[in-house]
Order: structure tokens, then C-alpha cells, then sequence
């Protein structure tokens, strides 16, 4: 169920046309950890005023900058 929870959300939020389809499947994110996105995030990355570094954990944010962990 999971799985197909996912799938319709990739499809309403465009993520593989954003890039963002993560790895693996739906279940196994979702017990990892649960990711909200602040309201306009996908529509900030679609028109480009919000740039997405796949993979990363940020360590740091403060007004307007976050800092990667470096790799």
C-alpha cells in the first residue's frame, strides 16, 4: 500500500521530471525517515528559484544559506 502511496505522489508532485524520485522503494524511505516540504518547494524547484543537491545531509541552516555535510 505504501508502494502505491508513493507512486501517486511522484506522478502529483512531478518528481521524476524534478529528479527527485528517490531510491529504493516508498516502504523502506518511509520507515527510515519521514520528509515534509515546506509549501511551494516543489513548484520553486520546477521554475528553478530553489536548487536541489540530491543526497545530502544538511547539517546547518540559517537565513537564506544551508551548509552540506561534505561527503
Amino acid at each position: 500500500m505504501i508502494n502505491s502511496i508513493g507512486s501517486v505522489s511522484v506522478r502529483q508532485f512531478g518528481l521524476a521530471k524534478l529528479g527527485l524520485v528517490p531510491a529504493g522503494h516508498m516502504e523502506d524511505i518511509v520507515r527510515g525517515a519521514i520528509g515534509l516540504a515546506s509549501e511551494g518547494f516543489f513548484e520553486g524547484v520546477a521554475d528553478g528559484s530553489i536548487t536541489v543537491h540530491r543526497d545530502r545531509t544538511i547539517t546547518r541552516c540559517s537565513a537564506g544559506t544551508a551548509v552540506p555535510r561534505p561527503s
